[in-house]
């Protein structure tokens, strides 16, 4: 049973997306992103909370899915609610006595005010209706001192800018986000909603063609690859500056 959304405060007015589902769509996705690049990167994400959260932290996850995320911040955390809008996404989230799921949208949080430590945005700001408002929305909820954080692919990645016509191509055919990001685009919308302290990390530089990354994952272990793709953030971090294929950011509430 899902929690009882009335006893947290606001009503859910608006539920866009509600039948969402994870899957390859319109996109070329390869084998190596699905299977390896996002486990990494959520295990960077959830390394990068771990830095700033304090012990016995109330997090709230926006667009939790299925409630996955948990397993990468269950030593930091003493409650923690799984928010989606899509009935489908949060069939799979299996609860507990400290995780919960709740079926709400990021631009109305059906939660009182200054409730959490920590507000997560794992890879779905970009599919709010209205980030703007959602930003407000995540202001609302945190308590003072309590942090926001924001992980998303860049639209500004070094290969993105040498192969703009075709990166302007897949955006216009990406059906599963409403807006793509740059760091600076997040920075401004946090600033303009009172966060402060805005601190970012660029990683995913390692970017080849589908075909090619799909031999890569049946030919080269995991371990391998892992360490193959910490090298390259490693080197090109330090040519291109916030320009990988994914960041993740956080931003203080005062």
């Amino acid at each position: 049973m899902h929690i009882n959304t009335d006893s947290l405060g606001v009503k859910i007015k608006h539920l866009p997306q509600k039948n969402w589902e994870l899957k390859k769509g319109a996109i070329s996705v390869s084998n190596l992103t699905f299977k390896v690049k996002w486990e990494r990167i959520t295990s960077k994400l959830g390394g990068f909370i771990a830095l700033y959260c304090k012990e016995n932290a109330r997090i709230l996850d926006v667009g939790a899915g299925d409630g996955s995320f948990y397993s990468y911040i269950e030593k930091v955390f003493g409650y923690y609610i799984g928010l989606d809008p899509s009935v489908k996404m949060l069939a799979g989230f299996k609860e507990n006595i400290s995780k919960r799921a709740v079926q709400g949208c990021a631009e109305n949080l059906p939660v009182a005010d200054g409730k959490f430590d920590i507000l997560i945005f794992n890879s779905s700001l970009d599919h709010c209706m209205d980030p703007d408002a959602a930003l407000r929305e995540a202001r609302r909820a945190l308590n003072a001192g309590g942090r926001i954080f924001i992980l998303l692919t860049n639209k500004g990645a070094w290969y993105k800018k040498i192969f703009g016509t075709y990166a302007k191509k897949m955006r216009d055919i990406d059906v599963d986000h409403n807006f793509h990001f740059t760091f600076k685009d997040i920075k401004v919308l946090l600033e303009k909603n009172n966060f402060h302290d805005v601190r970012v990390r660029s990683f995913d530089f390692l970017r080849l063609p589908v075909s090619v990354e799909n031999i890569l994952q049946k030919t080269i272990p995991n371990g391998i690859m892992l360490k193959i793709m910490d090298f390259f953030d490693h080197i090109m971090g330090k040519i291109f500056t916030n320009k990988g294929g994914s960041f993740m950011c956080t931003g203080v509430k005062i």
